[in-house]
């Protein structure tokens, strides 16, 4: 499983969880909006995804329809949801968790014993809550949860986001959140100084979702992660640069892109790479290969 197949699992959930509600609930067999995707948490990175053909969602004009796949299966955890929405399994699910953490207290029968109630447990509570889990725990898994709850919580990680979840951990905050969005295609000065010209250069430099585009002069541009337009532009007027600059630059778009970074601070985080540059610049040193 890859990250986008794990990613659009988690947008039919939230559709689906959508659908549900009591009030203002979205209908399935209609056309969805893009304004009423966005308020769903929707990123701008899930629309690239979603434009693109899939096989939930399909782009009809300026409005989503959802495949007859992703009908099914929101009328499948539906049905489900409505089997197990009475229970009232939290407590009992948290105590035994708990007691599994304390497991230096526990003779391996006895967790053994407490491992395979809290599956049991957690197949019951899935369907009740429906949780969203993070991208990268589907990926790890290899599967989605509802496609076979026993074999998905048959890990202790696995349970332990479940126990994330009911405990209402701020660990799972990130769901209902735009993130990186806040900081998404704004410019900001990144200024590093140029011992060929004597001064310091002022590129206008923004997030994009695939990278770090520049605008500057005539060698900005679009570029990855890594800062390739940034290191055209250094490159360009001969100004040095730390040799592993890539993996700072990659660095400081995934941690804007996974958490909410107004521009201000993230300006100041490549600023910090700026003056690296700046300091290499200044300290290179001024060769006369002509003297003896």
């Amino acid at each position: 499983m890859d990250y986008e197949s794990a990613r659009l699992h988690n947008l039919l959930i939230r559709v689906y969880k959508a659908s549900t509600k009591k009030s203002n609930k979205l209908d399935i067999n209609e056309a969805l909006s893009r304004e009423a995707l966005h308020s769903l948490f929707f990123r701008e990175s899930d629309f690239r995804i979603i434009n693109n053909q899939n096989k939930y969602f399909s782009l009809v004009g300026s409005s989503y329809t959802l495949s007859v796949m992703a009908k099914t299966k929101i009328v499948h955890y539906s049905i489900n949801h409505r089997q197990f929405k009475d229970l009232d399994l939290k407590d009992e699910f948290i105590s035994k968790f708990e007691s599994l953490q304390n497991e230096s207290m526990l003779e391996q029968k006895d967790e053994d014993r407490l491992f395979n109630e809290l599956i049991g447990l957690a197949e019951e509570l899935h369907w009740k809550y429906q949780p969203e889990y993070e991208e990268y725990m589907l990926v790890n898994s290899g599967r989605f949860p509802e496609d076979d709850l026993t074999k998905y919580y048959d890990h202790y990680h696995t349970l332990e986001d479940l126990y994330w979840v009911l405990t209402g951990s701020s660990k799972k905050k990130k769901i209902k959140s735009y993130l990186g969005d806040i900081n998404l295609n704004k410019q900001f000065d990144f200024q590093v100084f140029s011992k060929r010209w004597g001064h310091y250069d002022r590129y206008k430099v923004s997030r994009t979702l695939d990278g770090w585009d520049v605008d500057f002069l005539m060698t900005g541009g679009t570029g990855d992660k890594e800062g390739s337009a940034i290191i055209r532009c250094l490159e360009h007027d001969l100004i040095s640069y730390p040799h592993n600059i890539k993996s700072y630059f990659r660095d400081v778009w995934e941690y804007a892109d996974n958490n909410t970074v107004a521009v201000d601070k993230l300006a100041k985080k490549m600023n910090k790479l700026a003056e690296w540059i700046s300091y290499t610049e200044i300290k290179k040193p001024q060769l006369k290969l002509g003297d003896v």
